[in-house]
């Protein structure tokens, strides 16, 4: 085996995250629902992140120094992925695509690549990929400007 190499099971390696705001669903209700999206998705669960505040940071979700301790413990465990427990925005992502070079996904993104995955016949990838596509367009805009 070449020098470096890693060798692993199961899929893609994932870290959990959770914002837990006042008004929103608590995340004992909400971690255990990721959870097993995220066993249906294939992802391999490394580790789990939730943090109470008053409000949702509109720039990381996670204050920006949690957000970096959390991208800090990604990359200690070797995590492939950060999966959000809630919906983000396109200044959410882009935000922190400049913190973490992970791929950073929410609750809404694995759904739709649990049914890409699950899709049987033409037409319902083809239902699913439009939706995905749908879901993405919002978030791509401003991505190539310079």
């Amino acid at each position: 085996m070449p020098v470096g190499t890693k060798t692993r099971t199961g899929g893609p390696r994932a870290i959990l995250a959770y914002v837990d705001v006042p008004g929103a669903l608590s995340a004992k209700t909400v971690m255990p629902e990721l959870r097993e999206l995220a066993r249906t998705a294939g992802l391999q669960v490394v580790a789990e992140e939730v943090q109470k505040r008053k409000a949702v940071d509109h720039r990381y979700v996670f204050g920006s120094g949690r957000i970096q301790e959390l991208n800090l413990r990604a990359l200690q465990m070797d995590a492939d992925i950060i999966v959000f427990g809630r919906e983000l925005s396109s200044t959410q992502l882009r935000s922190m695509s400049t913190v973490t070079e992970l791929k950073v996904i929410d609750r809404t993104q694995l759904i739709l690549d649990i049914f890409a995955k699950h899709a049987r016949t033409r037409e319902g990838a083809l239902q699913v990929e439009l939706a995905q596509h749908e879901y993405l367009l919002p978030r791509l805009a401003g991505q190539w400007t310079h």
